[in-house]
């Protein structure tokens, strides 16, 4: 490459360098999304596995329902494929911290001879410090690092004691107190979501660490297996699960001869325990008889003893109520001599109250009427001021009206002389202009003339200059040069006559505008005199209404007050009298009461002596009855104690007894054990870390390949409308000798440099920001190692290759089609498209009502098909991505609220653990209990897997025992219309999902299996709304018929009393405690763990959105970049044509807001459609998105793509104002 060659390529880019960096830009965008989310996953999976191996995760856990034994163990070790074994203990329990406070723990044994090794043998799920230290001794223990112990009231170094609330605790633990030496982090527990409890309120607080020796369990309850060879596989993936499940088959096969001799061993064990426990009952029952005869002999004496003192006090009784009768017949006596002198006081006092009440009423009225009497002198005082005021105000207003009416009458000739003379400066103005526009329009022609007279010579002279055309072919050149010359002299001419008519417009302009402010002036004047005499006026009228009516105010209230102080000194004289009378008649009522105070003195203290005496009697008697009770009390506290005492031996007794039966009808029951073999499936944690994996994956398959094809689609857009603007220097480069392919390579390696950087800083972005901001934010649910970000060959060749593919084919085909045509056409300026009317210049009544810029706009928008496409295009595609992201944001928010609120309405469910013993049992006890519960059922459920379209899909086949009922705890109605669905007692009702993954329709028939391997043909009858996991609703009659065996109803659905968390607590705790439940579970607790889930794909939805809301900016920024230059010269001639910066902004602007406007609408549709094929290609089978966006996210859509635009124009603007008018206008030459 020539060095000239490379130059001009460099100085190309770097005189379009906004165009090469939006082309870089978009390209790093599409890139680095496209790649860096679909390499998310398998970071993620490489990431987890090597944690799960560097920590050796189990890979198989068994659980025996009778324990495991030390031979089970060994024979688990025998399995060809196993590689280690780990046996352990595990229990819940509740442990108390310093403070006192309750914990529910997950206490777990682990080998403390291995902990510490290099090269551990036995230890499996193993731990990492994170704050201070393995436990090495037995009293010591360590915490799980996703236990939150700091708000629990402990920290490193406190003691834990298993609290004695634990039923037989020393049955599973050697001992009652562990020290917390450290903080562990394990692979079997990195997820926030705890597990359900055996104990408390269900739910696992804290999980904890010790050694083997601190249990007192005589079989292990797990065995954790390592399977050889499966760390090589991708514990994340199908392979990985395949290859595991080799050597679970073999650990199956076994089970059944391992369980069998369990049974026999356990059964052999009971037996023997249960003679000896029949031997000691016989034994306590006779002890028991013998002490209860003794304790009946002495209460039978002391009932003879209160026998004979209750005859004696009764004797005492009867003197007592003799001698009180006859002091109650004197003090009857006494009040009769009295009460008629006591009657005569109080007529009298009564008399006096009733004068003392019209006294004090005289005087409130008195003083009521001085107030009005001295109110209305203060208003009469105030009117007269008034007139007094007002009558000078009056006449100085009437005297000023005169004054006023002349100074209007002066005013009025000025203005109208005034006006007449504006009309006619006006008039020579209009005049001059027509001149004005006559001379341009003169010289326009000229112009014409004299340019082509210059292109008949260009023409002429071909490739010599002017000077050798004229001496080489002066016949010819004569009079072309000739008419040029006459040509010029016109427009010389011309300008000169513009000049003058443009110079008389100016003064006439300026005549005019004079006259005109001197007639606004002299108008404004005779306004303001208008304005002042009708002021004056309203004054007057208003001064001479209110001194009316003062005046009559006056007249009317003078008599008043006169009569009103006569009446007033009256009332007081009559006050005076009857002040008089009342003091009198407190002095007579005053001697009468303290003659009457001293009669009855005498008689009441006789009376007093005679209660004394009796008063004396009455505590000796009450002395002897507290005695006589005090040994009736002894002899009722005797026999309760004697009861109670018979009654506990009895309830013991018989309870021994019933322990006894129970033990025996155990062992007649016992049935034989089972293993449980379980993978890391069905480890809370993993799950829920695989199951967030696989729907990063799903979102990253779809949502990233449309966000590449707007980026690829407006890079193209950009290479494209780049080779059709320098047409000019093709055609130069071409008629300078350079080849096509010299000319085309000069914009491949302009796309290709800025494709290839965009493509390079894209996938070290990508394959490094995406991991990591999602594997980070799912450290807010998880306790995760750091992640791995490997450079995904594959992916990165796709994307880069997609993106250069892309650019390149753009450019090539932009390129040969421009140098098919000749050097001469390309250099001359490519003609413009011939102007058309559109559609809206037919609506006349808007069409003309339209200003000449909006008129532009319009014709502008429709004039250029393929920018109005592609800009409408382009702002689209990041509208409907932004919708797309905002919509996944609402189907996934929905979900929780709608299944466990609107679909399932009940609040907790129990497993019952023998469904034939639930009628009469303590457990339908405590479900009556209204204070806890207030409705409850019993139902059926069970998993089915059944087959569609060669595809396992699980299901949930839900059977109520009472089909009237099912409503109260679940709510069927579809989900579009949402009418309600009748149960069908014939039928079955199936959830969306499964309608649409089994393509059912209401009146179809589906096949289906229950977990016995049987299967039945059940006709569709209704298909309703439901989010989490499937459902298929029957009544018990139709299950019967269909699978030919009847369910047994092994669940209850619930409603709580107290919906508060310690009502919640409170309850779990009480059905735990309760024989008969094998598991509890809340729908708040359900709800909050499915809320965790739905957050975790949230942080997903928040990167599509910044990352489409950043690829809307760039998009726009490219688009109104390129709009700008193509369109440099019209900018520019719209400056010489006087327009201000801001108008030239607005000229443009206007374009870029209506494209923008019509983008984002059609955004808004297209992205209902993009959401809903990501949607159906994200789900999964156990999972339904909600299927609407709410009118919000359009908005906040809508509004974001319009801020971008808003925000390009802003940067945008400083390239308007930077056009040169000059440089732009000679470009074409």
């Amino acid at each position: 490459m020539k060095r000239t060659y490379r130059k001009t390529v460099v100085r190309t880019i770097r005189q379009s360098l906004s165009r090469f960096l939006a082309i870089f830009a978009i390209v790093a965008l599409g890139v680095g999304f496209l790649a860096g989310l679909l390499a998310t996953t398998p970071d993620m999976r490489y990431s987890a596995d090597r944690f799960f191996d560097e920590t050796d995760l189990f890979d198989l856990r068994i659980v025996g329902t009778l324990g495991l034994t030390d031979e089970d163990v060994e024979a688990v070790r025998a399995i060809d494929g196993v590689e280690q074994v780990m046996p352990a203990y595990s229990a819940d329990a509740i442990v108390n911290t310093p403070s006192g406070d309750g914990l529910v723990a997950r206490i777990q044994s682990v080998p403390l001879d291995q902990i510490e090794e290099k090269e551990p043998q036995g230890y499996l799920n193993r731990m990492e410090v994170v704050e201070g230290r393995l436990p090495v001794k037995e009293d010591e223990c360590v915490v799980e690092q996703g236990s939150d112990y700091q708000a629990m009231g402990f920290s490193v170094g406190d003691t834990l004691t298993i609290s004695p609330d634990n039923e037989d605790w020393e049955d599973t633990f050697t001992r009652s107190e562990l020290k917390v030496v450290g903080v562990v982090s394990t692979s079997a527990y990195f997820s926030i979501e705890r597990e359900s409890a055996s104990v408390g309120d269900g739910t696992v607080d804290v999980v904890l660490y010790t050694g083997e020796q601190n249990f007192a369990l005589d079989v292990w309850t797990d065995i954790y297996v390592q399977v050889e060879g499966a760390k090589a596989y991708d514990s994340l993936t199908d392979a990985y699960t395949d290859y595991v499940d080799l050597t679970a088959q073999k650990l199956e096969d076994i089970s059944g001869e391992r369980s069998r001799i369990r049974y026999e061993q356990v059964k052999t064990e009971a037996e023997e325990a249960l003679a000896d426990a029949t031997a000691e009952y016989e034994d306590a029952k006779a002890e028991a008889e013998e002490k209860l005869a003794d304790a009946e002999e002495e209460l039978e004496d002391g009932r003879s003893e209160i026998e004979q003192n209750e005859k004696k006090l009764e004797d005492a009784q009867k003197e007592i109520e003799d001698g009180q009768a006859e002091l109650d017949a004197n003090k009857e006596s006494l009040p009769g001599t009295l009460t008629a002198q006591q009657q005569q006081l109080a007529d009298a006092q009564a008399k006096l109250i009733d004068a003392k009440a019209e006294y004090e009423a005289g005087v409130a009225q008195v003083e009521q009427k001085s107030q009005e009497l001295a109110d209305a002198k203060q208003q009469l005082e105030q009117a007269k001021q008034l007139v007094q005021l007002l009558e000078p105000s009056l006449t100085q207003a009437q005297e000023a009206l005169p004054k006023l009416q002349a100074r209007v009458d002066e005013l009025k000739p000025t203005v109208e002389s005034a006006r007449q003379l504006a009309d006619q400066l006006e008039a020579a103005r209009a005049e001059a202009q027509t001149k004005r526009d006559a001379a341009a329009a003169e010289l326009d022609a000229a112009n014409t003339e004299l340019t082509n007279a210059q292109a008949a010579i260009d023409a002429a002279r071909g490739e010599l200059t002017e000077e050798e055309w004229a001496a080489q072919k002066p016949d010819e050149a004569a009079p072309l040069l000739a008419a040029r010359t006459q040509a010029q002299a016109r427009v010389q001419t011309a300008q000169t006559g513009l000049d003058s008519a443009q110079q008389a417009l100016d003064l006439a302009t300026s005549q005019a505008e004079a006259a005109r402010t001197q007639a606004d002036a002299a108008q404004a004047l005779l306004d303001e005199a208008n304005s002042a005499l009708a002021q004056g006026q309203q004054a007057v009228n208003e001064t001479q209404a209110q001194l009316d009516t003062a005046k009559a105010q006056i007249a009317e209230n003078e008599p008043k007050i006169t009569e009103g102080e006569k009446q007033l000194e009256a009332a007081k004289a009559k006050l005076e009298e009857a002040k008089k009378q009342i003091t009198e008649g407190e002095k007579q009522i005053a001697q009468g009461e303290s003659a009457l105070s001293m009669a009855p003195g005498l008689a009441q203290l006789e009376l007093e002596l005679a209660q004394e005496k009796l008063d004396s009697a009455k505590a000796e008697l009450e002395d002897g009855t507290a005695q006589l009770e005090d040994a009736k009390q002894q002899l009722s506290e005797g026999e309760a104690e004697y009861a109670e005492q018979k009654k506990s031996a009895e309830e013991q007794l018989a309870d021994a007894k019933q322990q006894l039966d129970d033990a025996r009808k155990e062992i007649d029951e016992l049935e034989e054990p089972e293993w449980y073999l379980l993978t890391r499936d069905e480890n809370v944690s993993f799950a829920s870390l695989k199951s967030n994996v696989q729907k990063v994956e799903a979102i990253a398959r779809v949502f990233p390949v449309f966000f590449f094809l707007v980026a690829a689609l407006v890079a193209l857009t950009t290479m494209t409308r780049m080779v059709e603007e320098e047409r000019l220097q093709i055609g130069t480069m071409k008629a300078l000798g350079y080849s096509k392919k010299s000319i085309m390579a000069k914009y491949v390696i302009y796309a290709m440099t800025a494709t290839v950087a965009g493509c390079v800083f894209g996938l070290l972005v990508g394959f490094n920001l995406f991991p990591t901001v999602i594997w980070n934010a799912y450290s807010m649910m998880y306790t995760l190692p750091k992640i791995y970000r490997l450079f995904n060959v594959p992916y990165a060749a796709i994307a880069s290759g997609a993106a250069i593919l892309c650019t390149l084919a753009a450019t090539l085909n932009a390129c040969w089609a421009t140098l098919m045509e000749a050097p001469a056409t390309l250099m001359l300026p490519k003609a413009p498209k011939a102007g058309k009317r559109i559609l809206l210049e037919r609506v006349r009544p808007v069409w003309k009502r339209m200003k000449f810029t909006h008129k532009v706009t319009a014709r502008n928008l429709f004039r250029y098909k393929k920018r109005f496409f592609m800009t409408v295009v382009g702002i689209a595609g990041c509208t409907a991505l932004l919708v797309t992201g905002f919509g996944l944001h609402d189907s996934i928010s929905d979900i929780v609220n709608k299944q466990f609120g609107k679909v399932f309405t009940y609040d907790f469910t129990v497993s019952v653990r023998d469904p034939e013993e639930f009628e009469g049992s303590e457990l339908e006890e405590v479900l009556g209990d209204s204070s806890l519960v207030t409705d409850w059922t019993l139902v059926h459920q069970e998993q089915s897997e059944n087959e569609f379209d060669d595809i396992t899909f699980e299901t949930y086949l839900f059977v109520p025992q009472e089909s009237s009922r099912i409503g109260s705890f679940v709510d069927l109605h579809e989900r579009v219309s949402g009418d309600a669905v009748a149960f069908s007692e014939t039928g079955v009702v199936i959830t969306e999902k499964m309608s649409e993954r089994a393509n059912l329709s209401v009146g179809d028939t589906v096949t289906l299996e229950n977990k016995d391997g049987r299967t039945g043909t059940f006709r569709v009858d209704g298909i309703v709304e439901n989010y989490v996991e499937n459902y298929v609703y029957m009544s018990a009659e139709t299950y019967e018929s269909g699978f030919g065996a009847a369910p047994e109803f092994d669940l209850v659905l619930g409603h709580a009393a107290d919906d508060s968390d310690e009502g919640r607590a409170a309850l779990n705790s009480t059905l735990l405690k309760t024989e008969g439940v094998a598991g509890v579970n809340q729908i708040s607790d359900l709800k909050s763990t499915f809320s965790g889930m739905m957050q975790k794909i949230d942080i997903i939805v928040v990167v599509l959105i910044v990352s489409a809301g950043v690829l809307a900016f760039v998009v726009l920024y490219n688009l109104t970049n390129i709009n700008i230059t193509e369109r440099t010269k019209e900018i520019a001639t719209i400056k010489v044509l006087g327009f201000y910066d801001s108008e030239v902004s607005a000229y443009v602007y206007r374009e870029s807001v209506a494209l923008s406007v019509i983008g984002t609408l059609a955004g808004l549709v297209l992205g209902i459609f993009l959401h809903m094929f990501v949607i159906h290609s994200v789900e999964v089978d156990a999972v339904m998105f909600g299927r609407t966006i709410k009118p919000l996210s359009y908005v906040f859509s809508a509004l974001l793509t319009l801020v971008f635009s808003a925000l390009v124009n802003l940067v945008m603007h400083r390239k308007l104002r930077r056009i040169s008018m000059v440089e732009s206008m000679k470009a074409p030459e």
